[in-house]
């Protein structure tokens, strides 16, 4: 499987690593890889997401910007502004 299971949500929704690497490598658009993940009910490690991009080079403000963008079209903006709000306070 090109993802990793990392772990599972409280509620028991999986959790998978390896977003930004396919991303990275495949050149398909965040958001739709995102909605794949939606369709499948999983959801992807933000974390290591984050820490994937900042490994290749990629600086937070890009990060967030990239990752608000696709979140917001993916999941709504509520959820977006959650996942981005934690993924500040562990990197900023």
């Amino acid at each position: 499987m090109i993802f990793s299971l990392t772990g599972y949500t409280t509620d028991d929704k999986p959790v998978y690593g390896g977003v930004y690497k396919f991303f990275e490598t495949h050149g398909i658009p965040l958001d739709i890889i995102l909605n794949i993940f939606i369709e499948r009910d999983w959801i992807p490690d933000w974390i290591d997401l984050y820490k994937s991009a900042s490994s290749g080079g990629m600086k937070h403000e890009r990060i967030i910007s990239k990752l608000e963008e696709a979140i917001s079209d993916s999941y709504g903006k509520e959820y977006c502004n959650t996942v981005i709000s934690r993924l500040d306070n562990l990197f900023k």
